[in-house]
């Protein structure tokens, strides 16, 4: 694999023989001393053009200056023929992988009409979705094998089909719709890009799980969770890494996780103890009389999901379930999805430290296991702490 530091290590070598600063290199050149410094460190590969201009310099062949990168023999191929103004016809594709981020775009367009020809696979498009253009891109796409996709990282995958294009969305609906690709590579693309029939007929014929509804949901109920012009809410932190969570069914951490989801339950722990104590007695009608639709309440315990529920579909309020018993919260929220249109979500989750976000909810039910500055930790500025029908604490701007 071609080694710009190796290659760097060369020009520098070439210069302190020629007795020459970078400055006077750099002026030979017709560049900034900076750029020559980043290209003796390795930090990047010179344009073609200048390549040339090195090896007049320095009286050398651009071949000798191409082997101290000690290229691979394919890479020296086509290095060799983008110095040549030959036609470029790549072996490999993992050679212009490699070489991708030191060739313009002019170049790799080339060579993108080279291996549309010639076929590629699905993974080789994506390492070079973000040095195409869009153009190249569908063109690769077109030409492509997705018959590896399952063994890339989905977290890559997520990253780059904005940049790969409607094209592959819709090839990768196919095959999870042919049964090709687990239905959870749906969580990846956008619920605008599902043709929900095709869906539905999927399920029925038995080649889906009807999970795929709940991911479809999950993603209709975060565009909902939107008003107009306003960021995503921030309700959980990541278990990982501890960075805030975007939306109320959170997508992918920037570290790379993702907090595995099935039905309405989100699990963010393993099992942790058991909420058994009684609800505080807070009725619906007092709560939303007195709060309002459109807030957000964290009820520990899930004991109290029949109240939760009744909270959820008869009000637009989102309810949080959170409770440290995964099997008895997945038991609840099968036995609520007839009653629950996802505004009612079960967290599996360590009640002395759940992972919410500062500042998040509006209404937080008092519980014995949860501690009190937890309760108030999360509570947004004129949130409240809410019990027998009262109102226990409410945050200030001061607290």
């Amino acid at each position: 694999m071609f080694d710009t530091r190796k290659f760097g290590a060369f020009i520098a070598r070439l210069r302190k023989n020629a007795d020459m600063t970078q400055s006077e290199l750099s002026d030979r050149l017709n560049l900034t001393r900076q750029a020559v410094s980043k290209y003796e460190r390795g930090d990047s590969f010179p344009d073609i053009s200048v390549l040339k201009l090195l090896a007049e310099v320095f009286n050398v062949s651009t071949g000798l200056l191409i082997a101290a990168g000690e290229p691979t023999e394919g890479e020296a191929e086509i290095l060799d023929d983008i110095l040549s103004g030959r036609e470029i016809k790549p072996k490999r594709t993992e050679d212009v992988v490699n070489l991708a981020p030191y060739l313009k775009p002019s170049i790799l367009s080339k060579l993108s009409e080279s291996m549309s020809k010639n076929g590629i696979d699905m993974s080789s498009v994506v390492s070079l979705a973000e040095y195409l253009n869009e153009s190249d891109s569908q063109k690769l796409l077109k030409a492509a094998s997705f018959d590896n996709i399952a063994e890339m990282d989905v977290a890559l995958l997520e990253k780059l089909l904005p940049l790969l294009g409607p094209f592959a969305t819709e090839v990768i609906f196919d095959k999870i719709l042919s049964g090709e690709l687990d239905f959870h590579y749906l969580d990846s693309l956008s619920v605008d890009d599902y043709n929900i029939s095709l869906v539905e007929q999927a399920v029925i014929s038995g080649v889906l799980d009807d999970e795929v509804f709940y991911i479809m949901r999950r993603q209709a109920f975060n565009r909902g969770s939107l008003s107009d012009n306003a960021a995503p809410p921030k309700i959980f932190t990541c278990p990982k890494c501890g960075l805030t969570l975007s939306y109320l069914y959170p997508t992918r951490c920037k570290c790379g996780f993702k907090v595995p989801a099935s039905g309405y339950t989100l699990r963010f722990t393993e099992q942790s103890e058991p909420s058994r104590a009684p609800l505080p007695a807070v009725d619906v009608n007092w709560l939303t009389g007195k709060f309002g639709d459109g807030i957000i309440v964290f009820v520990p315990g899930v004991g109290h999901t029949n109240w939760a529920s009744r909270l959820a579909s008869e009000r637009r309020v989102w309810v949080i379930v959170a409770d440290g018993d995964a099997a008895q919260l997945k038991d609840a929220d099968t036995a609520t999805k007839n009653r629950n249109e996802g505004q009612l979500l079960f967290m599996a989750t360590d009640l002395r430290s759940p992972y919410i976000a500062d500042g998040a909810v509006d209404v937080a039910i008092a519980s014995p296991h949860v501690p009190d500055s937890e309760l108030r930790r999360i509570l947004k500025p004129g949130g409240c702490v809410v019990g027998d029908n009262r109102v226990l604490w409410e945050k200030g701007a001061d607290n």
